[in-house]
């Protein structure tokens, strides 16, 4: 989707900014800890370049701990809203959440809440 490709293109160009500075501080101090965090983080632009999210990725263990130091926002879960009128959430259906609910569950199996903003609104 749309979103999704906005936070893979932020998160590259987050991952490709760093890249150079760690190819930067390894040419001029060879340690192993800093070649080792440099190695996950062009795994992870290869990932992004293919336009994939990082969430959605098998990662080893020593990866996470890269990967969380980054706080990438295509690592992050992804959570649905649907809003609905008022009757629709009453009734808990509408003619396109079925479709909706197959669409995510296709792309990712990430939540999808149901709920009426205009219902809500009504209850303050």
């Amino acid at each position: 989707t749309q979103s999704t490709w906005e936070l893979i293109a932020k998160d590259l160009q987050a991952v490709l900014s760093k890249i150079e500075d760690f190819e930067r501080i390894v040419k001029k101090t060879p340690e192993k800890s800093k070649q080792d965090e440099l190695d996950v983080l062009k795994k992870v632009c290869e990932v992004l370049k293919k336009n994939i999210s990082v969430k959605d990725c098998e990662w080893a263990p020593n990866d996470i701990e890269v990967l969380n130091r980054y706080q990438l926002l295509s690592a992050k879960p992804v959570v649905y809203l649907l809003n609905m009128s008022t009757e629709d959430y009453k009734r808990k259906s509408n003619k396109y959440l079925g479709k909706i609910v197959a669409w995510v569950k296709k792309h990712g199996e990430s939540p999808v809440i149901p709920y009426s903003a205009v219902y809500e609104l009504s209850l303050i």
